[in-house]
């Protein structure tokens, strides 16, 4: 006996026999006799685990695995490919024309394709060495101030350009290594600390071994007891010393109204304003 069967995915109407449609059941389950030819049973399968989807990236129609739906970056692309292509960027190199890929984040930032085109770049000026006249880049910030291509240059330069002084104490000419290490006194350059010593006595008529007099001591002791065996600024007990306001050789003398106690970092600093507005 035939039986009329419509086909599950086409809608087809066929033709099969009893023994057919129990036979079919019987090996393939309840559906295995509602399809018209094997085609149509494979595309119903498919339907079922598989889906048509479009690519994000190049608009290809491709069919999608549904169990694969949970694993990240599934299920948007067609291929690897376009899944890379879709996080990365192409551009050419500003300086070399090389073209050149990176993530899709730095694509506003990247414009080189390498370190040694990025110090190349249009961005570097080209300077010429002072000393050994070789070419070198730097950046239009540093490029004000450069005049050597290497620390080794550098340092000729400093050589090259030391000034030379006169020594204040001894006459002698003398060239420091560089501008900042030149001892002073005062305004005075001095070729080394015994010559600023020895100027400093000079200036100053009152040499060390007469501070060590009895009738010095007995001075510093009552000023220091005067004013509370402490520095008058800070109150700090420590090396005491006993410093004349209006300077000795101005005055001449030891009066205890012009003596007042102060430590030793306070001493210098009073001392340097001392000589601002005592001028030698």
């Amino acid at each position: 006996m035939l039986i009329e069967i419509s086909c599950k995915w086409c809608g087809k109407k066929f033709f099969k026999t009893d023994s057919q449609v129990r036979n079919a059941k019987k090996n393939y389950g309840k559906n295995g006799s509602s399809f018209c030819s094997h085609k149509c049973g494979c595309e119903y399968r498919k339907s079922l685990h598989w889906q048509a989807r479009v690519c994000q990236h190049c608009g290809k129609e491709y069919l999608f695995e549904l169990n694969q739906e949970k694993r990240k970056g599934h299920g948007k692309y067609c291929s690897r490919k376009c899944h890379y292509d879709a996080g990365h960027f192409k551009k050419k190199c500003e300086t070399c024309g090389n073209e050149f890929s990176g993530l899709k984040f730095y694509e506003n930032i990247r414009r080189y394709c390498s370190a040694k085109c990025a110090g190349n770049s249009i961005s570097k000026v080209e300077l010429k060495c002072v000393i050994c006249k070789k070419t070198y880049f730097r950046t239009r910030k540093l490029a004000k101030y450069s005049k050597c291509c290497s620390r080794k240059c550098n340092n000729l330069l400093k050589v090259k350009i030391r000034p030379v002084y006169k020594c204040s104490y001894c006459d002698k000419n003398f060239s420091p290594q560089y501008p900042s290490m030149a001892k002073k006194y005062g305004d005075k350059p001095c070729c080394s600390v015994k010559c600023a010593s020895q100027l400093r006595r000079n200036h100053n008529p009152l040499k060390r071994e007469e501070l060590r007099t009895s009738a010095w001591r007995k001075i510093r002791k009552a000023v220091i007891e005067r004013d509370g065996m402490a520095c008058v600024l800070c109150g700090n007990g420590i090396r005491l010393c006993v410093h004349h306001v209006i300077p000795w050789r101005i005055v001449k003398e030891d009066n205890p109204e012009n003596l007042i106690t102060l430590c030793a970092s306070c001493h210098g600093k009073i001392e340097r304003l001392t000589d601002k507005y005592f001028p030698r």
